[in-house]
């Protein structure tokens, strides 16, 4: 008889483990969701960055390139 009055004890319990398992469960489900959105974000992320950098690295090259022909071109002296 003890052993089913054990049994008995534990059947509140086994439902309560249920109950929280299932939510556990759930929050596993919604953590596995988000990570999913946010390593799409990053993904999309570094590739606006490179592509930001690529961009930027032209912009630079442009600028030194005029600069370069700036300081090739000296001013001719009308005065003679």
């Amino acid at each position: 008889m003890g052993i089913i009055l054990d049994l008995l004890k534990e059947i509140p319990l086994s439902a309560v483990l249920r109950e929280r398992l299932a939510e556990t469960e759930k929050q596993i489900g919604n953590l596995e969701s988000e990570n999913a959105v946010l390593k799409s974000q990053v993904s999309a992320l570094q590739s606006d960055l490179e592509r930001e950098q690529k961009e930027k690295s032209r912009y630079k090259d442009a600028l030194e390139e005029h600069l370069s022909y700036q300081g090739k071109l000296e001013p001719k002296s009308y005065a003679d």
